[in-house]
């Protein structure tokens, strides 16, 4: 599997957020990204048992510095300690989850005991959060968190969970649902922390203007959004759907992870729902940032759901190309603006 880390970062910021008024495309970042689901292995990735486990425990570790440090501790309404207790449960059911699916147990102490019990046996601390001395929290050493865009932290933090289950457990066909619910469940709690960052840490990260809104303008969360008829595929359970952009040019360092790789996990295979040709957005295969994307809009972006269809309908992997020649017959639809395959594709369980 592909490596995604600081490329996935820079996806996300690229292009906007969930499912807007007028109804765009909505992309999870984790649950429906081929370029993740399909990403390679870290090169000091081993997969082994003890490192499995480890670098959750340290994930866990690194969030409580995290949604404890100077970013989110002063946080208003509380929602830096909230959003650290959600990233704690999210790394013990990652946890739970690798033992139930390997069927092995835990090494004792993995889990600690519940933060409930522990705060009712704990005495009351007061001034809970304040700062020392040297006006900083203090940080442990070596724990790899980094100082910059801090309003990506929680991005940072959840690829750590994604990656480890992606390379341990959706090779299994046992494990492949039960991971990919733990990928929704992530993808979600990515969009309660951006949407908690920007009401009560900062507003000044890009992904703040990506906020759904309601009627009168007002910011509102996801959950609302949800009940309003947007973020659907935000919800949990449903099908494997997955989006692969995929780019004209290949060779430059950006578009490297979109190079028309079409993804299912073993035991499943592709169903294409549809797939275009041309662009709509800046947001992936981004080439020339100067070029008018206006020109391939409306029915110059043209529709090549069949001819994807033909290539990959029933097969587990497959591997398209974004180019004139291939997709519209040697005539290019944009003259002079960098172009890419968008592929929306369901995967279906092989009975």
């Amino acid at each position: 599997m592909k490596l995604f880390g600081a490329v996935m970062l820079a996806a996300v910021a690229a292009r906007k957020g969930g499912k807007k008024r007028g109804g765009k495309k909505e992309n999870r970042l984790y649950a429906d990204l081929g370029s993740f689901l399909a990403g390679s292995t870290p090169s000091w990735w081993t997969g082994e048992q003890s490192q499995t486990i480890n670098f959750l425990k340290s994930a866990r570790d690194d969030g409580e510095l995290v949604f404890g440090g100077e970013v989110w501790a002063p946080a208003k309404r509380g929602a830096g300690e909230r959003m650290g207790r959600q990233y704690t449960n999210i790394v013990n059911r990652a946890l739970n989850l690798y033992a139930d699916c390997k069927g092995i147990e835990l090494p004792a102490g993995t889990i600690p005991e519940s933060r409930r019990r522990r705060q009712a046996e704990a005495p009351k601390r007061k001034n809970r959060g304040r700062k020392n001395k040297g006006g900083k929290k203090k940080k442990k050493e070596g724990r790899g968190i980094p100082d910059q865009t801090p309003d990506k932290l929680h991005w940072n933090m959840t690829w750590r969970i994604a990656m480890t289950v992606r390379e341990t457990m959706m090779s299994d066909e046992n494990c492949i649902q039960p991971a990919y619910r733990l990928f929704q469940r992530l993808d979600r709690y990515n969009l309660n922390a951006n949407y908690q960052y920007c009401t009560n840490v900062a507003d000044d990260a890009p992904y703040c203007q990506w906020l759904q809104k309601d009627d009168e303008g007002n910011t509102i969360s996801y959950k609302t959004a949800r009940k309003m008829g947007t973020y659907t595929k935000f919800a949990k359970g449903g099908a494997i759907s997955v989006y692969s952009p995929v780019c004209e040019v290949t060779d430059k360092p950006a578009n490297a992870n979109y190079d028309g790789d079409i993804y299912c996990p073993e035991g499943y295979y592709i169903e294409v729902d549809t797939a275009t040709y041309g662009r709509k957005t800046k947001g992936y295969c981004r080439g020339d940032g100067d070029s008018d994307i206006s020109i391939c809009r409306g029915s110059k972006t043209i529709d090549v759901t069949e001819n994807i269809r033909r290539e990959c309908d029933g097969l587990t992997t497959c591997v398209i190309e974004a180019s004139n020649d291939a997709l519209n017959w040697g005539v290019d639809p944009c003259p002079g603006v960098e172009k890419l395959a968008e592929v929306y594709h369901t995967c279906k369980k092989i009975v």
